[in-house]
């Protein structure tokens, strides 16, 4: 069974903090159906709304821009290249858009960092995972963007940033 399009994020943001509001997307029919399922069987069908969509496009109004407190994001940051050697055993259970971040596998954290400062409101965070020796490069390049307030990379046991956080 897949875990990519779950709903995992947006259901544990709902449990943990019972006073918010989660909205999810996910590009493909099967994974904003479990997640919508999921989301039906935890009970928090009051407070997480899951959308069909590309990244933030399902939430493209006025609605949501500059609005947003926290968003985050778990893209496919496998460079298409990769893909073709990857294990069976994972790419058969999945599609392929549950992987495949470009040519150099940044293709939707480059879009993600570029539109997020649209929806997040001042002083509001953007947290995305990245993929081993994409965080540190990729954080250099916010740095120069210049963009955001502040920029929090967050290392896995071996110290390779995983997950950037970043304050609008």
């Amino acid at each position: 069974m897949s875990v990519r399009g779950s709903g995992n994020l947006a259901a544990s943001l709902a449990s943990h903090e019972p006073a918010a509001t989660v909205y999810a997307a996910d590009i493909t029919h099967d994974a904003v159906a479990l997640a919508r399922r999921n989301v039906a069987h935890l009970k928090l069908g009051d407070r997480v709304t899951v959308q069909q969509g590309d990244l933030l496009d399902p939430f493209n109004t006025s609605s949501f821009h500059g609005k947003v407190d926290l968003l985050t994001c778990n893209p496919p940051y496998i460079s298409s290249a990769k893909l073709d050697n990857m294990p069976e055993e994972i790419i058969e259970r999945e599609p392929r858009e549950a992987f495949d971040g470009g040519p150099f596998g940044i293709r939707i954290l480059q879009r993600l960092v570029k539109d997020a400062l649209r929806f997040l409101r001042p002083g509001g965070w953007l947290a995305f995972e990245l993929g081993s020796g994409q965080g540190a490069p990729f954080m250099q390049r916010m740095q120069k963007q210049g963009r955001f307030q502040e920029l929090r990379p967050i290392r896995d046991e071996g110290g390779d940033v995983r997950v950037i956080a970043a304050r609008a």
